[in-house]
């Protein structure tokens, strides 16, 4: 049934979606926003909206699990009771990250890692000279820690 539903979403317009694009937009998105949230960007955009968006991500990573990935029932019922335990991890740890890697974890199945270790290269290149320059401008809180070694 997935892959039914799935093969009617693979062609918006001239793109070929897949479970590898969706995983890696998905991927993208959420080391965007996890990025954004450890900078002093969080003067302009508060954590909980920070933290929204990242729900995002995780909903494409689950639109690629259960619509894209060629699921049989085992594996529908494993990857189902899986986010059942990740949800009650993060409900009583009140640790978030637990569950978003989770689905990050589940998601890979038939993605090319070494596509995301270029995404997480190139991206993060991008962003952490966006936040240098943005310090250096002025644009956003450049923090310095210093430890005196008295």
């Amino acid at each position: 049934m997935a892959n039914l539903v799935g093969k009617k979403f693979h062609e918006i317009g001239n793109w070929r979606i897949d479970g590898q694009i969706i995983y890696e937009i998905a991927f993208a998105f959420e080391f965007v926003v996890a990025f954004l949230i450890t900078s002093t960007y969080t003067d302009y955009f508060s954590n909980h909206l920070l933290h929204t968006l990242m729900f995002a991500g995780l909903a494409l990573v689950l639109l690629k699990i259960f619509l894209f990935d060629d699921l049989d029932l085992k594996w529908l019922a494993i990857d189902a009771i899986v986010l059942i335990l990740l949800l009650i991890t993060w409900r009583t740890s009140k640790e978030f990250s637990l569950f978003s890697m989770g689905i990050f974890v589940l998601g890979a199945r038939n993605v090319d890692f070494k596509r995301i270790i270029k995404i997480y290269f190139y991206v993060g290149m991008l962003l952490l000279a966006f936040v240098v320059i943005s310090a250096m401008g002025g644009l956003i809180r450049n923090l310095v820690y210093r430890r005196d070694m008295t």
